[in-house]
């Protein structure tokens, strides 16, 4: 018989409301008398709508087959019963507040970190993007490896670092944002949202031996971090994340 799996999706915003809690995510100053740039946990954000990542609730029974503007949660999920060929809906989503009710927040670069999907894809999981095709949507684009490694990016893996985009691609990580360009790499604006990271996720058809060997519960995990955008680079930006989520 066919054991019933579960697979454990963690939505993990628990570090970006700690971290807003404390002060802020990563702000991008200048310190004008030594001259000398810096990177410092800044008071730039501040309230715990500011930075915020969410994805579409689970019913009350069965799973969500579509995406959901309005059922939506900031907590961590469990989906259970998934059987071989099993799809459902999952889009995490990072989203930055309004200058309201005590919230303030900066236009921003927004970066994130991935991790254990390698494992999860090796025991059979899917993730697909809006079109129902394998990967993630387009317009993030990996920048780091998962040990924080810029160069010799490997693309064939999942788990990483990830910064959002305009048009899924990259001219030049090192311009600053000055308020008037409009770049490749995207800038978020008070009440703005990205895209989802993937929209679905599917356990693959296989049969009986492959499937006894799946894990009975296995866990991803996406955090994430917004960086001021004024007068700061996506370079910049991303080796903030890094030092932050590593």
């Amino acid at each position: 018989m066919k054991r019933r799996k579960r697979i454990v999706m963690s939505v993990i915003c628990g570090l970006l409301v700690a971290a807003v809690a404390l002060g802020g995510t990563l702000a991008y100053l200048t310190d004008s008398e030594s001259i000398t740039n810096t990177f410092t946990v800044g008071t730039g954000y501040v309230g715990s709508d500011a930075f915020t990542l969410d994805e579409t609730k689970k019913p009350d029974a069965g799973l969500p087959t579509e995406t959901s503007t309005i059922n939506r949660t900031e907590n961590n999920q469990t989906y259970s019963g998934l059987l071989p060929g099993t799809q459902f809906a999952k889009d995490p989503t990072f989203h930055l507040g309004k200058n309201q009710d005590g919230t303030h927040v900066i236009e921003s670069y927004i970066v994130a970190k991935l991790t254990d999907f390698d494992k999860a894809i090796s025991e059979g999981y899917i993730f697909k993007n809006m079109l129902g095709e394998a990967g993630l949507n387009l317009n993030w684009v990996k920048v780091a490896n998962s040990d924080g490694s810029t160069k010799s990016i490997d693309y064939r893996k999942y788990d990483g670092y990830y910064i959002f985009t305009n048009n899924g691609q990259i001219d030049n990580m090192d311009v600053a944002y000055t308020g008037d360009n409009e770049g490749d790499i995207a800038i978020l604006d008070e009440g703005e949202s990205t895209d989802a990271l993937f929209t679905y996720v599917q356990l693959k058809d296989m049969g009986n031996e492959e499937f006894e060997k799946v894990s009975d519960s296995l866990s991803v995990d996406i955090s994430g971090v917004a960086v001021q955008a004024p007068y700061t680079s996506p370079s910049e930006a991303v080796a903030a994340a890094i030092d932050k989520l590593k």
